[in-house]
């Protein structure tokens, strides 16, 4: 798995994300070695800090100032909110948070074709 891990590791060097996560972290679960530590929070993985594998299932998300983040909330909060182009409703929508510009512009870049 060595040149997946590497690859991994090298998509999350390439895309920073925006300024409002850069200071949350995970509490990861390693699936492979077991391992729970809290890591840096990535939209794309958590590497473990024991085996160095993403095979990981987060736990918990905490926010800078250390307050855990209610994923339920955030779900809830991201499934309200509407994105670039056509909506339901027919009306062409403009992004409403940064994170979701972001995935988007990122997942589209040529770094991922």
């Amino acid at each position: 798995m060595k040149p997946q891990w590497d690859y991994m590791r090298s998509v999350i060097a390439n895309t920073p994300i925006p300024a409002e996560y850069r200071s949350w972290k995970v509490e990861a679960l390693c699936n492979d070695c077991n391992v729970k530590a809290v890591v840096p929070f990535h939209f794309f993985g958590a590497e473990c800090t024991k085996c160095g594998g993403f095979n990981t299932a987060i736990t918990a998300t905490f926010r800078g100032d250390g307050t855990e983040v209610d994923a339920q909330e955030l779900a809830t909060q991201q499934q309200n909110e509407p994105v670039e182009g056509e909506s339901q409703d027919g009306e062409n929508h403009a992004y409403e948070h940064e994170a979701c510009e972001w995935v988007d512009r990122t997942l589209t870049s040529p770094f991922f074709r």
